[in-house]
Parts: structure tokens; sequence; C-alpha cells
């Protein structure tokens, strides 16, 4: 099991995280109103969110070079950033998900302007999951 810090994940571990984050995005109304497709893609979103969080710095070091993916000077200081970089890429590559999911992925801690609905669910429910503590 990987243990999350709990300062910012009081339920410990990723795969409870990512349950909650479920629990929180079907609660949404973006959720409710979506068709069975655009639940699925949800869904999928979801599970994966966090696919790399459990890798420490140098893992996520090593896939951002495996995967030749440049980053900025900000996310090396902050590797906290670095698993929505790598999760994307971890996601495309081995799961093949489609560029929607990559995106809800990649922006899930950061957010970016012009976000999709996807993109925002997701953001929403991974920051909203009661166990939060920020």
């Amino acid at each position: 099991m990987q243990f999350q810090n709990p300062k910012y994940h009081g339920e410990i571990d990723v795969l409870t995280h990512t349950k909650m984050v479920c629990e929180e995005m079907v609660k949404q109304d973006e959720y409710k109103c979506g068709s069975d497709i655009e639940r699925t893609v949800l869904f999928w979103a979801a599970l994966l969110h966090d696919i790399t969080k459990k890798l420490d710095v140098d893992g996520q070091l090593l896939l951002i070079d495996k995967y030749g993916i440049i980053i900025s000077n900000s996310e090396r200081e902050n590797p906290k950033l670095l698993h929505a970089i790598t999760g994307s890429e971890f996601a495309r590559r081995e799961f093949g998900v489609s560029q929607e999911i990559f995106d809800a992925i990649r922006w899930h801690t950061t957010g970016r302007p012009k976000m999709s609905m996807l993109e925002k669910v997701i953001y929403l429910a991974d920051c909203i999951e009661p166990n939060r503590s920020y």
C-alpha cells in the first residue's frame, strides 16, 4: 500500500483517495447529466488520475526521461506536480487513452485556462474529496 502525505490526504493511500474522487465525481451535475459514454470517460479519467502517484521523485524523473517529456523549472522544483505529467503519458502509452482523458489526468493538479468539462469534473472531484486537508 502506498502512503500519501497525510497533510493533504487524510485517507492515506492512493486507492482510497481514488475511490473518494469517484464518489465526489458522481455527485456532480455534469456527471449525472452526461451520456453513458461521457460517464464512462469520466470514470476512466478518475480511476487513472493518480496512476503514477506512488512513484518517488526519482521514479517520476525516470519516466520523464523515458518518455522524452520536457518539464519546466517550476515543475522540476515542485515534484508533487510530476505525477500528473507522468501519469497522463503513462495512461496514453500503456492504456491508449483518448486525448480528453490524457488532458484530464495532465491538468488535475494545476488546472489550466479553458478546461474542458471533463477536466473540470476531475479537477474538482480531486480537490473536494472529503479527506483533503487544505
